[in-house]
């Protein structure tokens, strides 16, 4: 194999599929990329950890002589940051293990492993698809994803719950401090329903296929089978293994209707809700939300720290209630909405608080209950 192409492309393409390599493995093939020349002239990109698979294409390339190689992940993307030229050429070393990289002064012989060796992708039978819009499909992915489980004894909530329904597609995580919930309307003209947990490293690698300023699709096609999701645009295809179990019925958490409303500026609010976390420390962990109708304050003391009290103008609707929150958790929920303004919904001490914006999105936190002794 040898090929010319283009770095910038080349190292874009790599990078949105690296996060699938795994750190670890007792299997060194999958600590590489398989990189192959296609009929049309592309050269293919493939990672893989046995459950979730992505393959890439890049088309600014000048296919010399075809085949395939196997890289080793990390090496070639480091590599490809230090080379300032913008061209770069690429032909595997007697035997095939290996690559000679090379760009107007810049040679390197890259050791790796046989390509043939790489467990290439296999397209699921019978499987059901629905085109999404891109830019929505990402804000939602990014929204919900802050809050899943990263537990590996709570497995199913090491994921995003996906629920597709006839009019649309919901999705929901929780890792039991917090929960998140959007939805947003589809066209669905088959009326596909089904439930899965997608896991949170296909996830991740969803977020960064469709934040790529190369993937410039407008809709995108998601489909499923039995154990499988799928995600493709016009130059990738990621393909990852459901979920197993039951997904918790976390329309239960949701609260009755609340005794209090305030409405917020979000960007004061999270000014206020950072500077209060600076005064906690290890043992309190805490921020105190005294709501009253002139106003909102946030208390924090930390023994060993100091202590802050801030007051920020709010829009009061019910009645008079203090919370206490753990400062992280509310502070990551402010930072996944848009809006200038929002909504936090209480019900009382120990229930969840509801924070809206002016789209479908929901993100509940748990306040923290006080220890009695």
């Amino acid at each position: 194999m040898k090929i010319r192409c283009d770095r910038l492309e080349l190292a874009d393409r790599l990078n949105s599929i690296v996060g699938i390599i795994p750190l670890s493995t007792p299997k060194p093939i999958l600590i590489n990329f398989y990189l192959a020349t296609t009929e049309s002239g592309s050269l293919l990109a493939e990672a893989s950890d046995l459950e979730v698979t992505g393959r890439v294409f890049i088309h600014k390339v000048e296919m010399v002589e075809p085949g395939e190689m196997a890289l080793p992940s990390g090496r070639i993307i480091s590599i490809l940051k230090e080379i300032p030229e913008d061209t770069v050429s690429l032909h595997s070393i007697e035997g095939g293990q290996g690559a000679l990289l090379e760009s107007n002064g810049f040679e390197f012989k890259i050791l790796g492993h046989d390509p043939a060796e790489f467990p290439r992708a296999r397209e699921p039978e019978n499987l059901k698809s629905i085109s999404l819009r891109r830019e929505k499909l990402f804000d939602s992915l990014r929204r919900v994803a802050v809050a899943t489980s990263k537990d590996p004894t709570r497995y199913q909530l090491n994921g995003i719950y996906l629920e597709l329904e006839p009019g649309r597609i919901a999705f929901t995580a929780t890792d039991g401090k917090r929960l998140t919930n959007d939805w947003f309307q589809i066209d669905n003209p088959e009326e596909l329903t089904l439930s899965v947990i997608v896991p949170n490293k296909a996830v991740d690698a969803f977020i960064r296929i469709l934040s790529s300023p190369l993937v410039q699709d407008e809709n995108v096609l998601l489909s499923f089978s039995d154990t499988q999701v799928t995600l493709k645009t016009k130059d990738t295809h990621l393909a990852s293994a459901l979920v197993s179990g039951i997904y918790p019925n976390y329309r239960l958490i949701f609260p009755p209707e609340p005794k209090l409303k305030i409405r917020a500026n979000r960007h004061l609010l999270l000014s206020a809700a950072r500077g209060a976390s600076l005064t906690t420390d290890k043992e309190s962990q805490t921020v105190y939300f005294k709501v009253a109708p002139e106003g909102l304050v946030l208390q924090a003391t930390g023994k060993s720290v100091g202590e802050s009290r801030i007051r920020i103008p709010v829009e009061v609707m019910g009645e008079p209630m203090e919370l206490r929150f753990g400062p992280v958790y509310f502070i990551d929920a402010l930072r996944t909405f848009e809006d200038d303004e929002i909504i936090i919904e209480f019900t009382e001490p120990g229930k969840p608080a509801v924070i809206k914006g002016s789209q479908n999105y929901r993100h509940l936190v748990m306040p923290l209950v006080e220890k009695r002794v």
